[in-house]
């Protein structure tokens, strides 16, 4: 298995601050490092969806001069696989759905104690911009045989969650046999935009990195299982590098990187979710 990397090497300064207040409130600490020292750096492991937000944040936090961040990215199994022989390449996983944790808990490769969840997406079935469709249920019901275009279930878990999704909301008889298949979501959204497919059930966050297509319907929440990514450390940290990493991924799930999050269509995770 082939983990694409991206380095994210930085030189940042930041200034720090210290509030004031009453004694029964306590000081809040800068992570901030002196700009004449060099930064610590931390291998994060991500999912593929979630590269825009990770970049964006790692940008975040060269400005404020606390961290370097080394980024790779793949399918979470995928990840997950290559960590398992090589669990000293990464510092932080960042992966989808609770399966995942599950089996990065089994390898050895994460603690179910440390996980975090850090972001939620949402179901979506898109268009080409310029493509009025006033009833998406009934327009997706009667498209012809390949024209409408999910990832293959098979390998992808968002194909999955789209068979799913059309077959609670009605449409299974309607579209059976009629499904083309692809990689991943991303290639079902460029298979509309390009013309070569009226419909795609794709990510709500993979519909925001396309301006070609918009959405002519979020598929409802009940209709497939929740979408969550989740964030941990892995196991073999302990002390302060530790302590590090988890401060980080707090940040990056705090309310200081929303805006991130809805720059590139994510929600906050479920409140229920741990």
């Amino acid at each position: 298995m082939q983990v694409h990397r991206k380095t994210l090497l930085f030189t940042i300064a930041m200034i720090l601050v210290l509030f004031m207040t009453s004694p029964a409130k306590p000081e809040q600490q800068s992570m901030s490092i002196p700009a004449d020292q060099p930064l610590p750096v931390l291998n994060v492991y991500c999912d593929v969806q979630l590269v825009p937000v990770v970049e964006d944040f790692a940008i975040k936090m060269r400005q404020q001069n606390i961290i370097d961040l080394h980024l790779s990215s793949d399918t979470s199994d995928n990840l997950l696989i290559y960590l398992q022989d090589k669990p000293e390449l990464a510092d932080i996983i960042l992966t989808e759905g609770k399966d995942s944790i599950l089996l990065g808990n089994k390898l050895g490769i994460l603690s179910a104690n440390d996980v975090i969840s850090i972001a939620s997406d949402r179901l979506v079935a898109v268009a080409a911009k310029g493509r009025d469709i006033s009833s998406p249920v009934s327009y997706i019901s009667k498209v012809k045989k390949g024209r409408i275009v999910i990832a293959d279930p098979n390998k992808n878990i968002v194909g999955l969650h789209a068979d799913q999704a059309l077959k609670r909301i009605g449409l299974g008889k309607a579209v059976d046999g009629k499904l083309r298949h692809t990689k991943n979501d991303q290639l079902a959204a460029i298979e509309v935009e390009k013309g070569n497919a009226d419909i795609a059930i794709v990510y709500q966050s993979t519909m925001f990195q396309n301006t070609a297509v918009y959405s002519i319907m979020t598929m409802p929440k009940n209709s497939y299982l929740p979408i969550i990514y989740f964030g941990s450390p892995l196991s073999h940290l302990v002390g302060a590098k530790k302590n590090v990493a988890k401060a980080i991924l707090s940040k990056l799930a705090g309310p200081e990187s929303k805006d991130i999050w809805m720059k590139y269509g994510f929600s906050p995770p479920p409140k229920n979710t741990p």
